[in-house]
């Protein structure tokens, strides 16, 4: 090829900056479509996936021709002629091709596919290059004229552009895998029954599961900022992560913090990933069984919770008054201020109610 002038070469510098950018596959086509008319002039790009075996194919087009979805329906009824038009394997060793190459113009206008789609986007002339794909798909990047054919010039530029088009379609391959990988990974963790918070070593949020968020707010109150834990949260976590003193005792087993509140229960777990540079809070809300403990959250005594834990399993007040050595009256009195505290009437809905505050019915 020819010394570039210096138009072609800024356009071509500004054509690579824009591709090998972090793209994923459908960015990248539509980058490409976008900005390589700057490189060769088009009336109109396209990338295409066919694939003639399924019948069907992908596009995207710059600028996007009026009523476009059945435009591409008449492609897929025409695709079986595609090959004639671009013979598989004839751009494999990198060369850009026009039909004019190998198909004299008025055997091209006699196809069915220049007359339901070729004719309708004014693409008289075309100049087309293809990636490296497996068959029978091909991915081809078109480049389309109404009025005068492609220059050897411009087919020199598109042919010096194939190697980096097919290396950025790679790129945003393996992007998209990733970000598809990632999106799977993240919604199975977020499917978990635990929430998930990843910290960098400085404390800062840089991935929060949405049970998480719930549950840090619930317990420990708002966010400063989407970056920033509650406050409480946040110093037990610098705790967490102050390293013990060289000249210090051996440091403790790390225990969880635990917060008890009207039978829930939430357990935060800490744990240091020094190699990465990051920091993983687990926090896990469990339903605390039914016992004197919890009854005493929702404002009981320790008498008043022990005596509903002995209703709950069925005795009567007799009995209850023999198991705790008090009299029958004195079970009286305290049943009175259950129901008063519970706003109940009777010793089924103490119960009943206490359930349904902890969520166990």
């Amino acid at each position: 090829m020819e010394s570039m002038g210096k138009r072609d070469l800024e356009a071509s510098l500004s054509f690579l900056r824009e591709i090998y950018g972090h793209l994923d596959l459908e960015t990248f086509a539509a980058r490409v479509v976008s900005v390589l008319p700057e490189v060769v002039p088009s009336d109109l790009t396209s990338y295409s996936e066919v694939n003639p075996r399924r019948g069907r194919a992908i596009w995207v087009m710059e600028p996007v021709p009026p009523d476009f979805p059945e435009l591409i329906r008449l492609f897929e009824r025409q695709v079986r002629e595609h090959s004639r038009v671009h013979p598989r394997g004839r751009t494999s060793d990198g060369e850009a091709l026009k039909v004019s190459d190998f198909l004299a113009r008025s055997n091209f206008q006699k196809l069915g596919l220049h007359d339901e789609f070729h004719r309708l986007i004014g693409a008289e002339y075309q100049m087309r290059t293809e990636l490296p794909t497996p068959p029978p798909l091909t991915i081809g990047i078109s480049l389309n004229r109404g009025g005068t054919d492609f220059s050897e010039g411009e087919r020199s530029l598109l042919e010096m552009l194939r190697p980096h088009l097919a290396q950025a379609h790679r790129n945003a391959e393996a992007a998209t895998e990733m970000r598809d990988y990632l999106n799977s990974t993240r919604q199975a963790v977020e499917d978990l029954d635990r929430g998930v918070i990843v910290l960098s070593t400085s404390g800062r949020v840089q991935w929060c599961t949405d049970l998480a968020r719930r549950l840090a707010t619930e317990y420990f109150g708002p966010f400063k900022k989407s970056d920033r834990l509650p406050e409480d949260l946040s110093r037990w976590v610098e705790q967490q992560m102050t390293p013990p003193s060289d000249n210090g005792p051996l440091p403790s087993l790390p225990e969880p913090l635990v917060l008890d509140r009207l039978g829930q229960r939430l357990m935060v777990r800490f744990f240091a990933d020094h190699a990465e540079d990051k920091h993983l809070l687990l926090l896990e809300k469990q339903t605390l069984p039914f016992s004197e403990e919890t009854l005493k959250a929702l404002g009981l005594t320790r008498r008043e919770a022990e005596l509903l834990v002995w209703i709950a399993r069925g005795k009567t007040n007799n009995e209850i008054a023999a198991l705790l050595y008090i009299s029958p009256r004195t079970v009286k009195k305290h049943l009175e201020h259950i129901y008063q505290k519970l706003e109940v009437e009777s010793r089924t809905e103490a119960v009943s109610r206490a359930l349904e505050i902890f969520g166990l019915v």
